[in-house]
């Protein structure tokens, strides 16, 4: 993960010597347009120190442990009933198809892989379908072909970790994060990991904590009770150790890594643009790093220091490198692939219960990186 360890004064944009300059967001309030000259100043920032990896932060000690339960219809399973399920301990570094023909003893391989493909199989309480997964000692494996009745399953959005307290998932471009009302009938995230918890127990209930946009795909969390959402967000930036996206944006950036510094607003047409007026509206605060440049286009590596809405897409907007395939702060017509080209591809929190850190990552789409040619 990456990160300046200082943006020096040329990126606050509270800085009185430069203040007879920041003043185009009061012109631009009900509009996205933006003249060169204050484009220009997002482009005169650049930190003074390299990009160096972000000083882990100390491990997360209780401040949500007080308040998280399991809540109703979420307890363990009995004793009993656990002790029928097959679970191994991994002792020495091995692939997950030749441990489980191991472990039962007489099962082809054929077999062992339809238990992947089936999701009979889970890792660390993880449903896991690639054969060739590489398992460090102490893993938990557990064979449960049980599993398949009360599976999930939805063309838009896997879920990639599920414990009784929290859901990471991984939503496609296209899908709604939550309604924005709780009459809508709209298929979302939200309601579709509902109706998912709800089939084992009516009382169940997952509750939001951050939101991707509908365009937006990659990882997301939800938690299973109330308490827990409300400590993460009370929490959220002791809670969440990372949250990183890559995007392809329009242009050859040439700075190899910047940090774009504004305070967002939203206009009288419901469209987000910065000011740099300090506490002229919601402070945003994101940093990016260059992967690899094309011939007209740029991958780059995003992180977020604050999370507003539409964030990412208003700053790369505001430094004249636009997202690709953006049609709301973009380049209209401007759409290779038929989607916003920015995914969320790292999130990194520490669990409510435990205090572990999880870590989860997805890989580039390749269709992102077909366009960095």
């Amino acid at each position: 993960m990456f990160k300046p360890e200082n943006t020096g004064k040329a990126s606050k944009p509270g800085n009185k010597e430069r203040a007879s300059k920041l003043q185009f967001a009061e012109k631009n309030a009900n509009s996205r347009n933006t003249s060169k000259d204050v484009k220009s100043e997002f482009r005169e920032r650049s930190p003074k120190n390299e990009f160096a990896e972000r000083t882990p932060k100390p491990a997360f000690r209780g401040r949500v442990t007080g308040a998280v339960n399991i809540g109703r219809g979420s307890k363990p399973a009995p004793t009993s009933e656990v002790k029928k399920i097959p679970t191994f301990e991994v002792r020495e570094i091995t692939e997950l198809l030749p441990f489980i023909m191991d472990k039962l003893q007489g099962i082809s391989r054929n077999s062992a892989k339809s238990y992947c493909s089936l999701s009979f199989i889970r890792v660390d309480d993880r449903i896991e379908k690639r054969p060739n997964t590489l398992l460090k000692p102490g893993q938990i494996v557990t064979i449960d072909k049980n599993s398949r009745k009360n599976a999930f399953k939805h063309p838009m959005l896997d879920i990639v970790y599920e414990d009784a307290f929290v859901i990471v998932v991984n939503k496609k471009e296209g899908l709604l994060s939550v309604s924005a009302t709780e009459s809508d009938r709209e298929v979302t995230a939200h309601k579709l990991l509902q109706e998912y918890v709800k089939k084992k127990d009516k009382r169940n209930r997952v509750f939001v904590v951050h939101r991707l946009d509908r365009e937006t795909s990659g990882l997301m969390m939800f938690v299973k009770t109330a308490e827990i959402q409300q400590a993460f967000r009370n929490n959220w930036k002791q809670v969440v150790y990372e949250r990183s996206y890559v995007a392809v944006v329009e242009g050859r950036i040439k700075k190899e890594y910047d940090t774009i510094h504004s305070w967002i607003k939203e206009n009288k047409d419901f469209l987000n643009y910065s000011s740099l007026s300090q506490g002229d509206g919601q402070e945003a605060i994101t940093h990016y790093k260059v992967i690899k440049r094309g011939a007209t286009r740029t991958l780059i590596d995003v992180h977020l220091e604050t999370g507003r809405k539409n964030q990412i897409r208003v700053h790369m907007h505001d430094i004249e490198h636009s997202i690709v395939g953006d049609q709301k702060y973009g380049i209209p017509g401007s759409d290779p692939i038929g989607r916003l080209c920015l995914h969320a591809k790292v999130l990194s929190f520490y669990h409510p219960k435990t205090n572990e850190l999880k870590h989860f990552e997805t890989p580039v789409p390749k269709s992102f990186l077909s366009l960095i040619k």
